[in-house]
């Protein structure tokens, strides 16, 4: 009687009991069918983080400014050097007397707010922007005759040091600013906001309870003289200087109506325009905002009046230069995923800038850090996605 042993070796498998179990699973699984190249086209891999499109420089500042803001303990001493930055009593803090203190500032936050000194370095910061896929840059007219008013030293202006504030305070000489900049504002869209295309607009801040007379008023003249109406919607940029009265008495209202206006101005149906026989005059819609919610529910009713062959407003975006980056960077990738979506446009996004020297924009730096502290809940998710941008690139090696 001749007993034969059947070993791994003579069934060709690896020794060891384990090695041949896990053979023989190989070997089952390459039984079935290999997926195909289409298999594995489909299984798209995740899209990059949005901060992935800040080049190194401008995310290492990013990373320094949220830090600051994200932290109490760090923003309110930075908050009071500002304060004294702003207003030097000793040559010693003055940036134009102080080289050093100076070229600090102008490494950091100026360069991270402002977009520069001179013609020749706003149009560098504007090209950066652009090559990171943004549109271009927007520039407020409002801050900067708000700056120059204030500075005037006429008699229809107090000259004592606390000057703008109790100006911006008195409801006679705000009411008298806001129609002096809306006068302008109108003026210029009259001459250039010609053949259905925006290039000047005028501030809605729809915090204060007139906006949506004032807008209606302007609509109408803008249907009853021919010009397309540059409609720049904000929630609101002077609320610490505002009459009380004149604005809404919550911050619901604000968001409910900011978001009505910028569906009405969308669809083209705001009050009795756009039903019956009146249409809707020509008009651009710029969304000046950083608000998530609002700006992605305009993006939706725009993609949805498009699929549905419907008129609509063409519909901009913008947020101010350093400030949301990467809610700014999200919409830019709404725009890259084109080829994987139903999206029938792009997003068209700005960045809004701010120039001057140094001495001048101090005052805007600071106005930006209160704001940052205001919104500590944002600035502290921004953080926490900045430093998870920056680890991982000095993983990979990438700084």
């Amino acid at each position: 009687m001749v007993v034969k042993f059947v070993t791994t070796r003579s069934l060709g498998l690896p020794r060891g009991p384990k090695l041949a179990i896990r053979f023989l699973q190989y070997r089952a699984k390459s039984t079935q069918a290999v997926p195909s190249k289409d298999h594995f086209r489909r299984i798209a891999p995740p899209p990059p983080p949005p901060h992935f499109l800040l080049p190194n420089k401008m995310l290492l500042r990013a990373l320094l400014v949220a830090t600051v803001s994200s932290h109490s303990w760090l923003l309110k001493p930075a908050l009071r050097v500002l304060s004294l930055l702003a207003h030097p009593r000793v040559s010693l803090l003055d940036v134009n007397k102080n080289p050093l203190l100076r070229q600090i500032l102008k490494m950091t936050f100026y360069n991270h707010f402002c977009a520069g000194e001179s013609g020749a370095g706003v149009q560098s910061t504007i090209r950066k922007i652009k090559d990171m896929g943004f549109r271009g840059g927007d520039f407020d007219l409002r801050e900067r005759i708000v700056i120059g008013a204030s500075a005037s030293k006429t008699k229809d202006f107090p000259t004592s040091q606390n000057s703008h504030s109790e100006s911006a305070q008195h409801p006679d000489i705000a009411a008298w600013r806001e129609s002096v900049l809306e006068t302008v504002a109108l003026d210029l869209m009259r001459e250039y906001n010609q053949k259905g295309v925006a290039v000047v607009y005028n501030t809605y801040q729809a915090y204060l309870k007139s906006t949506p007379v004032n807008l209606l008023s302007h609509l109408e003249l803008a249907e009853k003289e021919g010009f397309t109406i540059g409609i720049k919607l904000v929630r609101g940029a002077y609320i610490a200087s505002e009459p009380r009265a004149l604005i809404n008495d919550t911050k619901p209202e604000t968001d409910h109506l900011y978001n009505t206006m910028a569906e009405g101005i969308i669809r083209r149906q705001y009050g009795s325009f756009g039903s019956g026989d009146r249409p809707f005059p020509s008009a651009g819609l710029f969304l000046a905002t950083h608000n998530k919610k609002s700006v992605l529910k305009a993006d939706q009713m725009s993609q949805e009046q498009l699929s549905l062959k419907r008129p609509m407003t063409k519909t901009q975006y913008g947020q101010l230069l350093g400030m949301a980056d990467g809610f700014s960077c999200r919409l830019l990738q709404l725009g890259q995923e084109m080829s994987k979506t139903p999206r029938q446009t792009s997003p068209e996004v700005f960045k809004c800038l701010s120039w001057g020297t140094l001495k001048d924009c101090l005052s805007y730096l600071l106005r930006r850090a209160v704001e940052n502290r205001d919104g500590v809940g944002r600035t502290k998710e921004e953080y926490l996605l900045l430093k998870q941008e920056t680890m991982r690139r000095l993983k990979r090696g990438f700084m």
